[in-house]
């Protein structure tokens, strides 16, 4: 009776077997399959191989804040300190006195001996987003935005030379890597995105999403619905996820990992 109730529980066990596998290997088929549907951009040649394959250059937009007075020419060092030269700045100042306004403007005078730095005032009428908005779109495609805060400095002065090998790789859109916390130069806790975070939707639960250092293509920038982030947001972009997070749903597979440290952030000017 014993054995025969056994085998009747083993012929359960092993119907259970077959009826799970074929089920498992199809969802992770599904997965897999809607993943590589995802890779592509738009169904379109992201970028020509010529510009994917040439040295990049990188477009770095410094977004100030009302706090930066004691750390601008330590923003700006780090910068014009850089052993790789295809860059330009642009530089959002974000209604400094005057008085400051001028002492940045005189500084980059002195150091931007090749004029690379573009200084635009506050307006009054535009948003600092608005603004933003603009000259990631005057830019060409192949153009790799920076995107760093005006209380921030990079870590050394091979950050652009990490940055253009990593954009080097086939079909890196967008990164992300390591950062220390000033003043503790405590390391950050970013780490790799795990795989299945590209194919299902949950990209708000990615702790980079606010912090330092983020870099992409103008291209993808250019493909956001601006329309639809007011609309999401009553009208107004305070944080920088609002606008990566439309760039991370597009880029998914195509987000590059860097696991060195390239910037400092500055906690203490939140």
């Amino acid at each position: 009776m014993a054995l025969n109730k056994n085998n009747r529980i083993q012929k359960v066990i092993a119907l259970g077997i077959l009826v799970a596998v074929p089920l498992i290997l199809l969802r992770g088929y599904n997965r897999l399959h809607t993943s590589h549907k995802n890779l592509s951009f738009k169904e379109v040649e992201f970028l020509t191989p010529e510009e994917a394959e040439t040295s990049k250059h990188f477009v770095i937009v410094i977004a100030p804040t009302a706090k930066n007075e004691q750390v601008w020419e330590r923003n700006l060092d780090s910068i014009f300190n850089q052993q790789y030269d295809n860059y330009r700045v642009v530089y959002l100042d974000e209604g400094s006195s005057n008085r400051l306004y001028e002492r940045i403007s005189n500084y980059i005078s002195v150091r931007d001996g090749r004029g690379r730095v573009q200084l635009q005032k506050a307006d009054p009428n535009t948003s600092l987003f608005e603004r933003y908005c603009q000259v990631v779109r005057e830019c060409r495609d192949d153009e790799v935005i920076v995107h760093c805060d005006g209380n921030d400095w990079f870590a050394h002065d091979k950050v652009l030379e990490k940055l253009n090998e990593a954009y080097s790789k086939e079909g890196v859109w967008l990164t992300y890597g390591q950062y220390l916390e000033y003043p503790s130069y405590k390391k950050s806790s970013e780490t790799m995105i795990r795989r299945r975070l590209y194919t299902d939707n949950r990209f708000r639960r990615i702790p980079w999403m606010t912090a330092p250092l983020k870099t992409y293509y103008a291209k993808l920038f250019k493909q956001i619905n601006l329309n639809e982030i007011y609309q999401d947001d009553g009208g107004i972009v305070t944080s920088d996820w609002q606008f990566m997070l439309p760039m991370v749903k597009m880029a998914r597979c195509h987000i590059q990992y860097i696991p060195e440290v390239l910037y400092v952030h500055n906690i203490n000017h939140d």
